[in-house]
């Protein structure tokens, strides 16, 4: 090792842990916005069934506003053939992380189920 190459190791190594760990919050930032998302739709989804089974809006926006992050809006257009969900969510990053905030904007709609539409409970022996 010649002289000039002391202290070379050590300047690559301050040079690219920051590097790694702004790639590491991102990364971090990017699969909890994903869980965020994915949240939020499961419960849009058992909003949209419990809404097209009839049930009081009241149970169906408390559930499933219990399950999403603080913050969210839950909407139940019901009409009498259909009924249209959205749900508006925020996602907030870590205070610590300089990362933009993401507002997540979710839409479904289900047709109005009828008691004929219900299968049967089953019986059993």
């Amino acid at each position: 090792m010649r002289r000039t190459d002391r202290g070379t190791a050590t300047a690559e190594v301050a040079v690219a842990l920051p590097a790694l760990l702004a790639a590491a919050a991102i990364a971090l930032w990017g699969i909890a916005a994903a869980a965020t998302r994915l949240t939020c739709l499961d419960a849009l989804h058992a909003a949209a069934r419990a809404t097209a089974r009839g049930e009081p809006l009241h149970q169906v926006r408390s559930r499933a506003l219990s399950a999403t992050p603080p913050g969210t809006t839950l909407t139940i257009t019901r009409n009498p053939d259909s009924a249209l969900l959205t749900l508006t969510a925020p996602f907030r990053p870590l205070p610590r992380f300089p990362l933009p905030p993401l507002t997540f904007h979710l839409t479904a709609e289900t047709p109005a189920e009828s008691a004929s539409d219900r299968l049967p409970a089953p019986v059993l022996p």
